[in-house]
């Protein structure tokens, strides 16, 4: 009986598996999902300049905020043209995007 007992300490004891903590209602697991937001800058001034939105499109404006405020600061911005682009403007029926022009300053 002894031996087992030095048996199974110089092995040492099996290790329990991890436990896994329930996961939240929202987390990213439970959701269903979702497309991907992009917010693309497409040009830029010292004054302005133009960024494409890409998938959820609110989502998308929610990350071009963050690309407008890196480049005029917070609060000094206004968007002054929203809405459906040519992505080549050599093709006259050619894709289109969404995009954003705005300038700096409020």
């Amino acid at each position: 009986m002894r031996w087992w007992f030095v048996l199974a300490i110089a092995c040492g004891s099996p290790k329990p598996a991890p436990v896994l903590a329930n996961r939240a209602a929202g987390s990213v697991a439970s959701r269903a999902w979702e497309p991907p937001a992009h917010a693309r800058l497409i040009m830029r001034t010292s004054n302005g300049g133009v960024i494409q939105l890409d998938g959820d499109r609110g989502k998308a404006m929610e990350r071009s905020q963050d690309l407008m405020v890196a480049h005029c600061g917070p609060d000094n911005f206004t968007i002054i043209q929203e809405g459906e682009e040519r992505v080549d403007e050599d093709v006259p029926r050619g894709p289109t995007a969404w995009r954003v022009h705005y300038q700096c300053g409020s």
